[in-house]
């Protein structure tokens, strides 16, 4: 009689981990359904990514655009010297008035 309350105990036993263990694995297949896709798409966008940079550089760097790019607008270069030689006169008008204290 003890023998087969041990026998049914370890069924019992092996019923509740055996329902764990599909438990986990559900659990497990779930979370790789749900992460998979996510790395994918996260190593397609690094490749598109890297590329797009390339490219972009290539196109960027030609000679005859960069000289475009770097150039300064008119405007500023005229704001840019009056504001130089308003910092000159400014900085002579310190030392003139620093003899005076």
């Amino acid at each position: 009689d003890e023998n087969l309350e041990d026998l049914s105990f370890e069924k019992r036993n092996i019923r509740v981990i055996k329902g764990l263990l599909d438990l986990y694995i559900g659990i497990i297949r779930y979370q790789l359904m749900d992460i998979v896709p996510k790395a994918l798409i996260c190593f397609v966008v690094k490749e598109f990514s890297d590329r797009l940079h390339s490219t972009l550089m290539k196109h960027l760097f030609v000679e005859d655009k960069v000289e475009n790019l770097v150039k300064e607008d008119i405007l500023i270069e005229e704001k840019r010297e009056r504001a130089t030689k308003m910092l000159e006169a400014l900085q002579k008008a310190d030392i003139i008035t620093s003899l005076f204290d």
